[in-house]
């Protein structure tokens, strides 16, 4: 009887150790990198987006602030009853923007201190460093106080008593200054306008002073106008029209009713 034998051909076939192919391997690679990209541009729009609404945000607040700012002491305003003493005097040409009057001031104590009473308030608007941008100026001072510097008084030498004032918005930038988000507001225009009830029209300009005027007066009303722009060029404007109660109980000028 022939003899079996007890030994088994090993082949490749048998083994279950196959590995990757080059070209598995750079598939995979590529597959991979194309994922990799998409939730990278995907990601990226967002931080983006993300950025530009923050942007857009304290733009928003900027310009709402600023404007009500300013209409908070418009509304103030008292009538120039006093003649040329106490004025109203809003004027715009190539030298800037510019609006002076006089309202009643609730006084601040500390540090920063501000004289209670009748305050002169004066706003400018002029030509920053940047081409196209300009800088908003606001100033302020006793009543008293500058009628008496304005006739050659001497004043007190404490610092409430005189003119003091500072950039309520500004691009500007020093030499050594922080980049703080928010410290830089480009400002393209701020410009007012006065309705006058007496003749039912706008104007762009006013001057209490006016010989030509029936009587020392202030405007009715009057329209502030801020145009800001974000660093990308997109300008956005805020407006609003600021009632003067006090300019109801004004004097109605001779011979109108």
């Amino acid at each position: 009887m022939p003899a079996r034998s007890s030994t088994t051909p090993v082949t490749a076939a048998t083994r279950n150790d196959k590995g990757f192919t080059l070209l598995e391997v750079l598939v995979a690679v590529i597959i991979a990198g194309i994922i990799l990209v998409a939730v990278y541009g995907s990601f990226s729009r967002t931080l983006t987006t993300k950025a530009r609404a923050e942007e857009r945000a304290e733009l928003w607040a900027t310009g709402r602030d600023a404007v009500m700012r300013i209409a908070d002491d418009i509304e103030g305003a008292i009538p120039p009853y006093l003649g040329n003493q106490v004025l109203f005097r809003g004027k715009s040409d190539s030298g800037g923007t510019s609006l002076i009057f006089v309202n009643v001031n609730r006084g601040v104590y500390g540090a920063a201190r501000v004289l209670p009473g009748r305050t002169l308030v004066v706003y400018e608007v002029v030509p920053g460093s940047q081409r196209g941008l300009f800088t908003v100026r606001r100033f302020q001072q006793p009543f008293f106080a500058a009628v008496a510097q304005a006739n050659d008084q001497e004043l007190p030498d404490e610092p409430e008593y005189h003119m003091t004032g500072y950039n309520l918005l500004s691009c500007e930038r020093f030499e050594g200054q922080v980049d703080i988000p928010g410290s830089c507001t480009r400002v393209r225009d701020l410009r007012f306008r006065y309705y006058d009830m007496i003749d039912g029209q706008w104007h762009e300009e006013w001057n209490s002073s006016d010989p030509n005027m029936d009587q020392p007066r202030m405007p009715y009303a009057i329209e502030v106008i801020l145009q800001l722009e974000d660093d990308r060029g997109l300008e956005q404007e805020f407006s609003t029209i600021v009632e003067l109660p006090l300019a109801i109980a004004q004097p109605t000028p001779k011979g109108r009713t």
